[in-house]
Formats: structure tokens, sequence, C-alpha cells
């Protein structure tokens, strides 16, 4: 989850909107305000249990200064570089793809082993979410997805219905779309023993049709143009 305060291009934007957040990753500079690591999250635990413990012992003035100094760290206090890419994709090849792709997912909340296709299947996660009150889930890393201030997603999910309806929509898109494109990355992403691209021609199709469709547009704009 992000902080407050974004840095992109060593200026600091409080009021950050999703633009500035991607303008930060393609300059490649980017930096964020955010709560501490597990790892530092343990390191301020410990300091303050040290402190408590050693609150009326007699040890070095540096060594409770180190203590003092972890165990202070808050929210935000650390500035830290973000590490992250994006892909844009267009319109239409999004609404495609949404439209033909159907998947194929192990439906784990029925009985014996069922497949189901990507829309009934985030369907049903979502949905489960909800009831279950863990909203959070649906919206923290994973799936190939990272959200910025994923648990605000989680929050807003309470609202009401309509809202529920909204986030519902953005949220099963977002990760068929995810989902769809690891299902092909073997047709542009290298690895080891060639991996399952005789797989998945379905998959593959979706995407070429398309771009063949878009192609013949642009080229019939030439020939009118002529």
């Amino acid at each position: 989850m992000y902080g407050k305060t974004i840095d992109v291009d060593e200026e600091d934007i409080t009021d950050w909107t999703i633009y500035d957040f991607l303008i930060g990753i393609e300059r490649g500079h980017l930096q964020y305000t955010g709560k501490p690591t597990y790892e530092e999250s343990y390191k301020i635990s410990m300091a303050k249990q040290a402190l408590e413990a050693y609150k009326d012992e007699d040890i070095k003035d540096a060594t409770r200064k180190e203590y003092e100094d972890i165990a202070n760290l808050e929210h935000g206090v650390a500035l830290r570089n973000v590490n992250a890419s994006f892909v844009m994709v267009r319109a239409d090849i999004w609404d495609h793809i949404i439209e033909n792709y159907k998947g194929e997912f192990y439906d784990r909340h029925s009985e014996g082993y069922n497949t189901i296709s990507a829309k009934e299947y985030y369907r049903k996660e979502f949905d489960q979410a909800i009831k279950d009150n863990t909203e959070y889930r649906l919206f923290s890393s994973g799936e190939n997805v990272r959200l910025v201030n994923s648990v605000a997603y989680g929050e807003l999910a309470k609202k009401s219905k309509d809202i529920r309806e909204d986030i519902f929509k953005q949220y099963s898109e977002l990760y068929i779309v995810a989902s769809y494109l690891m299902s092909i990355r073997t047709g542009w992403m290298p690895q080891a023993g060639a991996g399952s691209q005789s797989e998945s021609w379905e998959e593959y199709k979706i995407l070429a049709e398309k771009m063949i469709e878009i192609a013949d547009e642009k080229l019939k704009e030439y020939e009118d143009y002529d």
C-alpha cells in the first residue's frame, strides 16, 4: 500500500493520482512513503521490547539511542524506491479479451474437482469474500496484479451494493485480463523447456484475430485516403 506522498522527479506530490504514479514509473524515478516492511516492523517491535526490558538497566548510550531511533519509526517515515512496470492495453482489445476469454479455473467453492470459466470464478471469489467480510484479500498482491492502495478497495466494497458491483466489474475485468495475459505469456516470454505453447492456441487466436481486425481497419483507412 502506497502512502500519502510520492516523489516524482524529486517533487513531493501529496494529492497524487494514478497519472502521477505512472509518470514516475515511466521516467524510472518514483519513490513513495509507506508503512514499514515486515522486517522493519519486526525490528521496531524488538526495539520497543528491548527499551522496556532495559529501561532500568545501565546500557550504553549509543545502544539505547539505536533502540529509540528504531522504536520511533512510524508510518511514512522512510522514502522507498518503487520497482514497477505497467502495460497499457487498447480499450477495444481489453473488451475483446473480456468478451472472448473463457479460461478454466478450479472451483474451490464446490465439492469435487470442477472447473468453471474466468467470469464465474471471479464472481464466486468476490461474493464469498463479501460474505466472509474478507474484502481486503481480493485486492492484496497476488495473481500477477498489484493494486495501488489495495485496502481502500476493500473499504469501499462495504459501502453499498451499487459500489460493490462497480468494484466487482473493475476487479473481475482486471483479473480476467491478467489471467489471460499469463495464459499466453509463453508466446512472448522466453523460458526454459519451451513451456506450454502448444496448449494455448485458442487463447492466442483471441488476440491474433482482434489484431488482424484492427490492422485491416487501418489498411482500409489508407486505401480510402488514396
